[in-house]
């Protein structure tokens, strides 16, 4: 390939559709292989957020749930008949209504009130306008952390505000109620960092809109039933004034019944009652005072009634009487009649036969006295007898017209029944549904044993997942917007440069003088040394049928990209293969080769035999490996006139008949010009690349400057690569040296 036709490649290279053609797009695998790259920083940002998190979670006070949960339009007794009150499918539309209700402002103030939430310290906090640690997920805990507001102006604002209203902004802001799925439950939730508030306020609200309701059914019910009166007082009114009319004539008159009867009829009964056992007494009487006015006509014995007998007093004298003969035997036994013992026993015997006697009289005279009084008795009772005959007799006369004013109220009291029956049967079928509760309390509210928020493993767990995502993201990002080349498949893509070779990374103290010869010459079956020479060869292809007289140049778009380290290796392999090589050190504004390969400097070096046009001879100097130098330590006052000058393409044109290869060390191409000026001068140019260090546009505009100064630029040199990272880099599709390095790195040590 011709300079020529090397630059038109890439000028079509650099063309954006040519890129966006060749930009490999971004498969699963090498989404896999981004976030691989970033594995580290994915874990420490995931474990460093769900660090947060839970720190955070433990900022956050606690929260309670309670809940309660109300049954809408609950079965219902029927009062009346059921074909009358067919009970209807509930609507969607009342549950709804229903919910809004308890969510009305009058049933959470109620249920404040009841649950005395004023004076809860959890409101009291709220109230002051003091920012609490649960707020620190709210928009005002960030105002007033970053001095938007401060505690001063929400109290302020807060003592403005009625306790009242205050309080049923707080039940609102920590309450939510809702359906549950399509069932007719209503679930009333309420998380606040109290506890026994959260249950507090829940059963409050459930029991504050059934009370509500209750009300409000209670007071429908009262004005249909003062409506009702108001129709019926008329009629009520005239139904007592007859029956009031019927109980004053009845007691007027006395009439007034018991049981049934008359109390004219009973005194009548009881009368006729008294006055048969009366009768029966009387004779009775008299038939025991017949008896003993006989017995003492006719000379008897007195002691022998009845009533004589029973008496005690006479049964005691007639004791002593017994005892008194049986010791008047004895004495008289004894002493004889005349005894004074038998004497004065005999007086005391006639003395207590006296007392019976007397006894007897006045028993006799009781009954005489017992038959007068039941005779008495007796005409008593005939003559009320024959008043209450009087009475009842007109009591019958006015019973007539007590059972015309009887007839008249019972007429008003049936109409006024059956119009009270008819009203009452409209009313209770009307308002059935007011009559049964709205909602019924199924589950109470408790105090929940568990916080619901914060879950500290749920904090965990999305800060984790909020972290990965986070690093993720960034990872993914940093791939999309970053430049610089990590594998050589990404070099033509990124830079417009043909992928040459990588170049693995060197220990630190290759960089050491002589180290990286001695490398070369003592390690040529290194991974480097192998690497260097598939450089070597993708020049050598380049060159064609031309074998010999190449003129090789090795620049980089910025300093400090390995260009010096690759010309050193690869002039030294080319000195190990065979080929008369010599090293030529062109970077005219910092000349490092003698430092780097620690060689002698010669009494004449490159740039007094370029101004004093002497023998390059003189000028050269031994290397390792047989490898000639041409060594500089002097910079020109015009390095970039040096660089163009006649004279220093003649240098390099005499240099290409003396040697095989001709390896120059350039100054790098965007600070100064003086490569773009030696292009005309060379035959092939290969620019390094830092590998995951240049930049890519810086790279492309190095390469647009040599494509402007028709440079025989071969492609790009990938140097520094970290050979256990690149694989990480490598894209899923195209082709890299690195790709599969893992797995013959062990080679390379046998080797």
């Amino acid at each position: 390939m011709t300079p020529q036709e090397d630059t038109e490649a890439v000028a079509f290279v650099l063309s954006p559709a040519a890129r966006n053609a060749q930009e490999p797009r971004i498969d699963l695998q090498n989404l896999i292989s981004i976030l691989r790259r970033k594995g580290r920083l994915i874990l420490v940002i995931t474990l460093l957020l769900a660090i947060v998190s839970v720190f955070i979670a433990t900022l956050i006070p606690k929260s309670f749930t309670a809940t309660a949960e109300l049954l809408i339009n609950p079965p219902r007794q029927t009062l009346v008949d059921v074909e009358a009150l067919e009970q209807k499918a509930i609507s969607q539309s009342f549950v709804d209504s229903q919910v809004e209700l308890i969510k009305s402002r009058a049933t959470l103030k109620a249920a404040a009130d009841q649950a005395d939430l004023t004076q809860h310290a959890v409101f009291a906090g709220s109230a002051n306008g003091e920012t609490a640690r649960a707020g620190i997920l709210t928009i005002a805990y960030w105002m007033q952390l970053f001095g938007f507001e401060s505690n001063e102006q929400r109290s302020s604002e807060a003592s403005k505000k009625p306790i009242d209203y205050l309080a049923v902004q707080f039940v609102q802001s920590h309450m939510s109620v809702r359906r549950v799925a399509i069932t007719d439950i209503v679930r009333i939730d309420v998380t606040t960092t109290a506890r026994d508030l959260s249950a507090a306020l829940a059963n409050a609200i459930a029991a504050s809109y059934l009370e509500r309701d209750r009300a409000n059914r209670l007071a429908s019910i009262d004005d249909a039933s003062d409506w009702l009166d108001g129709q019926m007082s008329g009629l009520q009114e005239q139904v007592v004034a007859d029956e009031r009319a019927v109980e004053a004539y009845r007691a007027q008159h006395g009439l007034v019944a018991s049981h049934g009867a008359s109390m004219t009829g009973e005194k009548r009964a009881q009368i006729n009652a008294e006055i048969v056992a009366t009768q029966t007494r009387l004779t009775e009487a008299k038939a025991r005072l017949d008896n003993v006015r006989q017995l003492l006509s006719g000379g008897g014995d007195v002691e022998t009634i009845a009533e004589v007998l029973s008496a005690k007093t006479i049964a005691d004298l007639r004791r002593q009487e017994a005892q008194g003969t049986r010791r008047m035997a004895e004495l008289r036994a004894r002493y004889g009649e005349r005894h004074p013992a038998v004497v004065h026993l005999r007086a005391e015997l006639t003395d207590v036969a006296s007392q019976i006697e007397a006894e007897a009289d006045r028993i006799i005279a009781n009954l005489s006295n017992e038959v007068a009084v039941i005779a008495a008795r007796f005409k008593a009772l005939e003559k009320a007898q024959r008043d209450l005959e009087d009475i009842a007799a007109q009591e019958d006369a006015a019973r007539i017209d007590l059972r015309e004013l009887e007839r008249r109220a019972a007429a008003s009291r049936q109409l006024y029944e059956t119009l009270l029956e008819g009203y009452q049967t409209s009313f209770v079928a009307g308002n059935a549904d007011a009559l049964s509760p709205a909602a019924l309390l199924v589950t109470p509210a408790t105090a929940p044993l568990r916080a619901t928020f914060p879950n500290r493993t749920l904090f965990a767990v999305i800060g984790g997942l909020f972290g990965a995502a986070l690093a993720s993201a960034y990872a993914l990002l940093s791939h999309v917007l970053d430049t610089r080349v990590q594998a050589l498949s990404l070099m033509q893509v990124r830079t417009g440069l043909s992928p040459l070779v990588s170049l693995p990374q060197l220990s630190g103290d290759m960089n050491q003088p002589g180290r990286l010869a001695d490398h070369m010459v003592y390690s040529q079956t290194s991974h480097f040394a192998e690497s260097v020479k598939r450089l070597r060869n993708a020049f050598d292809g380049a060159c064609g049928p031309k074998r010999s007289g190449q003129r090789i140049l090795v620049t980089s778009a910025l300093p400090s990209e390995g260009k010096t380290s690759t010309a050193i290796a690869l002039a030294i392999s080319y000195a190990l293969a065979g080929h008369r090589t010599v090293l030529v050190d062109l970077d005219l504004r910092r000349p490092s080769l003698h430092h780097r390969l620690m060689a002698d400097l010669p009494q004449s070096c490159l740039v007094p035999t370029l101004n004093n046009g002497t023998a390059i001879k003189p000028a050269l100097s031994k290397g390792p490996a047989g490898l000639d130098l041409l060594l500089n330590d002097l910079i020109p006052l015009d390095p970039a006139e040096t660089a163009g000058s006649a004279a220093l393409t003649a240098l390099l044109d005499e240099l290409a008949t003396g040697y095989d290869k001709v390896i120059i060390d350039s100054a790098p191409v965007l600070p100064v010009v003086d490569t773009a000026l030696l292009a005309k001068s060379v035959d092939h140019m290969a620019m390094c690349v830092l590998w995951n260090k240049t930049p890519g546009p810086a790279v492309s505009q190095a390469r647009q400057i040599l494509v402007d100064a028709n440079a025989p630029l071969l492609g790009g040199i990938l140097t520094n690569v970290d050979v256990d990272m690149a694989h990480q880099y490598v894209r899923a599709a195209g082709f890299d040296d690195l790709r599969y390095a893992r797995h013959y790195g062990r080679y390379y040590e046998a080797g």
